[in-house]
């Protein structure tokens, strides 16, 4: 009689072993998957001339200022001049300041409409002597202020085909190149 509830027990303990370590590696797998997907979703590949928003996703406190950096990536192509309007919710953010990068050597228009909670900045080559930009770089930080809780998102004002909104402005044709955009969604908290 011992040795059948030796047995039993010998069982139940293998069975709970069992359970806790399939329980465990499918866990990690699914831990390792989401951690992939976030690596991978960061690193996004995009293989088109692009503008994009960094962070793209982000968690802030109310009366917190934060920045996004909009970045430019040109695929190697010379670029002579550049042109990024942002578009936010003047109910969630209120916009601080614009701080030029150093891709272009002049920065002509930095401006806020708060009417229409739209940001607009240019940045151009002062002449035709001066080295092209290529790759990819920072074109500007935007710094906004949390006024309310909620969802928000920036987004670049772009329509492909337009020279109306963004663009990316190749030297040797003068044409947009811009294709493609990645926007940014923030969760605004208490």
């Amino acid at each position: 009689m011992k040795k059948i509830i030796i047995i039993i027990f010998i069982i139940a303990l293998l069975g709970e072993l069992v359970w806790g370590i399939n329980y465990l590696f499918s866990k990690n797998t699914t831990q390792k998957t989401d951690k992939q997907g976030a690596k991978a979703d960061m690193e996004e590949i995009i293989n088109v001339p692009n503008f994009s928003l960094t962070p793209k996703i982000g968690i802030y406190n109310m009366g917190s200022v934060f920045s996004v950096n909009l970045k430019i990536d040109s695929l190697n192509q010379g670029l002579s001049g550049a042109d990024a309007i942002l578009t936010y919710d003047k109910q969630l953010l209120e916009f601080v300041e614009i701080i030029p990068g150093k891709i272009f050597p002049f920065y002509p228009l930095r401006k806020n409409n708060i009417d229409k909670g739209e940001v607009s900045i240019t940045g151009t080559l002062t002449d035709p002597s001066q080295s092209l930009f290529t790759g990819k770089g920072t074109f500007a930080t935007v710094k906004f202020r949390v006024l309310n809780v909620g969802e928000t998102k920036i987004k670049f004002d772009f329509t492909p085909g337009s020279t109306a909104d963004s663009n990316l402005v190749e030297k040797k044709t003068g044409k947009d190149i811009l294709e493609t955009v990645i926007n940014g969604s923030y969760t605004l908290i208490k």
